[in-house]
């Protein structure tokens, strides 16, 4: 009933703006945004209802929405995952929590003292490609394979990995990556939007580099 009340105010909408735009009451940018907006709303009501008809019928979730459970690790290993990166390059690295969210996407929130004495002087993405390195090696020894790795937060003091588990929380991942790419401005951003899990006191928050 919902959904129906919805359609309806929608071509009310669409109608309604069609007779602004012909009697000029609208300029021609104005009415391309709000088309570009009915378009993405009508995207995603589309994408929702085929996933809503397809998991009711199949009595499971979407074949891209299926989460690889071998690329978790259990609280011990995730332990060991932080103690491969002490020295090399953290100092004293912990790890603040490990969670996996909604969109099937595994967290790392791992915090440090700082870098250690051989790295203190390594730029933020030299550092980054070190501890990518070192996490793609300890998953190639557990799991016998490497993973699709981001690295959203590297500074002195943090480190935040975020592993995807499924298809859909890979592809998410890739937009937000492409979307800060493309320097697309807060404004224009919608569920693409990334948030990046946050534990316990962020000291040196400010130096953190989001990659």
């Amino acid at each position: 009933m919902n959904l129906f009340l919805y359609g309806i105010a929608l071509v009310i909408g669409v109608a309604m703006g069609c007779v602004a735009f012909e009697f000029g009451l609208v300029d021609k940018d104005f009415c391309k945004k709000t088309l570009l907006s009915l378009f993405r709303a009508l995207k995603k009501a589309a994408s929702f209802l085929y996933e809503l008809f397809y998991e009711e019928l199949k009595g499971e979730p979407l074949p891209d929405k299926v989460r690889n459970i071998s690329y978790l690790l259990t609280d011990q290993e995730a332990l060991e995952l932080v103690s491969t990166l002490s020295g090399h390059p953290y100092d004293t690295p912990t790890l603040a929590s490990y969670s996996v969210d909604g969109q099937g996407i595994a967290w790392y929130d791992i915090h440090a003292v700082g870098l250690a004495p051989a790295y203190k002087e390594c730029p933020p993405r030299q550092v980054a490609r070190i501890c990518s390195h070192l996490v793609q090696n300890f998953f190639m020894e557990s799991r016998g394979t490497q993973i699709a790795l981001y690295l959203k937060v590297v500074s002195p003091t943090r480190l935040c990995l975020a592993v995807p588990l499924s298809v859909s929380a890979q592809r998410l991942l890739e937009a937000q990556t492409e979307e800060k790419r493309q320097g697309v401005s807060p404004a224009n951003r919608d569920s693409l939007t990334e948030t990046v899990p946050v534990s316990g006191e962020e000291d040196g928050a400010s130096d953190d580099t989001r990659l």
